[in-house]
């Protein structure tokens, strides 16, 4: 591969102060560069995506005194938190084993991670995903103004 300058720049620190290779710190930290650390920048934007909607389904499910208004309304629009419940730990579990196999940075278990998570996203995680989508679509298209005063539904339960 061709080197850009910075990385000719590092390579040259990297002489001088005895520092890791790029890869090594792509493969740790996530640094960019152009030194074959794909596997790592795939793992990064798999586990952010699974993060994000763990969020969202964590922000719906477990409504608190902070809470938006938009996560209250979403919450009373669910009709089975225990279900999704699970469907959030299961997100959890897999981006903490992601998670893992990225810190240790191992290029096989990498691999493998990538083609299990994809296999489960498109065949588990997706279809529960529209199928939320289109469940909040309908309740938003539905949704009328509570009066906080009046409604104990749309209140703090801590």
């Amino acid at each position: 591969m061709q080197q850009t300058e910075p990385e000719e720049e590092y390579q040259k620190l990297q002489k001088k102060y005895s520092l890791p290779s790029l890869k090594e710190l792509a493969n740790n930290f996530g640094v960019p560069s152009s030194s074959g650390a794909i596997l790592n920048d795939v793992m990064e934007s798999m586990l952010e995506k699974i993060a994000e909607n763990a969020k969202m389904l964590e922000s719906m499910v477990f409504v608190n005194n902070s809470a938006s208004i938009s996560d209250m309304y979403e919450n009373q629009m669910l009709n089975d938190e225990e279900k999704l419940f699970e469907f959030y730990k299961g997100l959890m579990s897999m981006h903490w084993e992601g998670r893992k196999v990225k810190i240790n940075g191992k290029e096989e278990e990498m691999a493998e991670f990538i083609k299990k998570a994809n296999k489960k996203w498109e065949k588990d995680v997706k279809p529960v995903l529209l199928k939320l989508c289109d469940s909040l679509n309908k309740g938003w298209k539905e949704a009328e103004l509570h009066n906080s005063e009046s409604d104990s539904n749309m209140t703090y339960h801590g």
